[in-house]
């Protein structure tokens, strides 16, 4: 074992000896990493109503995370039942009853103008990610005041796509 140690030594020193001249340059190393963004929402329940009996309030939760430093986003579409100008609604058999989604400061209508533009009246709400999940709160009106005694009684319903761009 020893002189397989001593040769192999000799070896080394026998191949480093036999070159007089060495050229150097270096290995640029690199990767680009994307930024990774996901959404994740609870759902905006106005509960048990009475037709024209009052505006209900109700929120929900938009949660998005996002790689640190990475800015984004957040839109809401119109639903699938918005009248064109301002009002979304709840639906029920071609019956209807009007909402309207608040950003989550209270200052303007939550929707996708100047992105998408299925609801132009309201803008995004903006942020930068952290990397951890933040919560972003969506503020519901429901106008039950505006229902007509005749809506037939059941279960209204619309559904809005939450989008992030970044």
């Amino acid at each position: 074992m020893k002189r397989l140690l001593v040769f192999g030594c000799v070896l080394a020193l026998a191949g480093a000896a036999a070159f007089g001249n060495a050229a150097t340059t270096t290995v640029t190393v690199a990767a680009k990493l994307l930024p990774v963004v996901s959404v994740s929402t609870t759902s905006l329940d106005f509960g048990t109503w009475v037709a024209a009996d009052r505006i209900h309030l109700a929120t929900a939760t938009v949660t998005v995370q996002a790689s640190v430093g990475t800015s984004y986003a957040v839109t809401l579409d119109a639903g699938q039942h918005y009248d064109g100008v301002f009002w979304r609604h709840l639906q029920n058999d071609g019956s209807q009853v009007s909402y309207l989604v608040v950003d989550p400061s209270g200052s303007f209508l939550w929707g996708d103008g100047g992105f998408a533009d299925t609801y132009p009246p309201g803008g995004a709400v903006h942020g930068v990610g952290t990397g951890l999940p933040q919560s972003l709160t969506a503020n519901g009106f429901l106008f039950t005041l505006f229902a007509s005694p005749e809506s037939p009684a059941g279960t209204y319903t619309d559904v809005i796509t939450v989008t992030v761009y970044y």
